[in-house]
């Protein structure tokens, strides 16, 4: 599920359900730690070989290429979007194109890819995490799924799709996610904040 959230975060919701980045995503962000863990304690010297030798930089490297295989054509897909001024999505893969003053080359196309990718492994816990306790929270208090729901349409109907202006709009939302993270902060080792009656 987390790499799910991940996916439609960074690309869209139809890679929420792309069984072949999700796979591929899941086996990268389990690999890169324990890759890290290994890399850092040796020496410097050690470090490069170990990357081109190991199973692990192996194994990093085919996912990375299975990874760019799929974000590639997506990324120049959403660019002749882009040229053609059709609408974007919420997504951070628009965000990095909308940001882009001039077509991208070849190799800018690659260096993007991997900016999405290295997105996927920095997101795949902070975001997920968050989202997850999130929709864990919602449904612990069903009470607030209608008005939230309500609120969500008709912001994002009344700025024609997801914007700032519709999440400017979305008071009830924020008012719920900002408790939520109170209450229930998503990392581990963390105290929430609880109002206790005097006594």
């Amino acid at each position: 599920m987390m790499n799910g959230i991940d996916a439609a975060l960074i690309l869209g919701e139809a890679f929420a359900e792309n069984q072949s980045y999700l796979t591929a995503s899941a086996k990268f962000c389990q690999l890169v730690p324990p890759f890290g863990f290994f890399c850092n304690a040796m020496p410097n010297l050690l470090q490069k070989p170990f990357w081109w030798l190991s199973p692990f930089g192996f194994m990093i490297r085919y996912y990375v290429r299975a990874l760019k295989g799929i974000i590639i054509p997506e990324i120049r897909k959403r660019m002749v979007a882009l040229e053609r001024g059709e609408k974007r999505e919420f997504t951070m893969i628009d965000a990095i194109l909308g940001l882009v003053e001039h077509p991208l080359n070849e190799k800018e196309i690659h260096q993007r890819a991997e900016e999405l990718i290295f997105m996927t492994f920095e997101g795949a816990g902070p975001l997920s995490t968050t989202s997850f306790q999130l929709v864990c929270d919602m449904l612990s208090h069903p009470e607030y799924i209608m008005p939230l729901e309500e609120e969500v349409e008709h912001a994002v109907s009344s700025a024609g799709g997801w914007s700032r202006q519709a999440l400017d709009a979305m008071p009830i939302l924020e008012s719920f996610l900002r408790e939520s993270l109170r209450l229930s902060p998503p990392a581990p080792c963390t105290e929430p904040s609880r109002c206790v009656p005097r006594r």
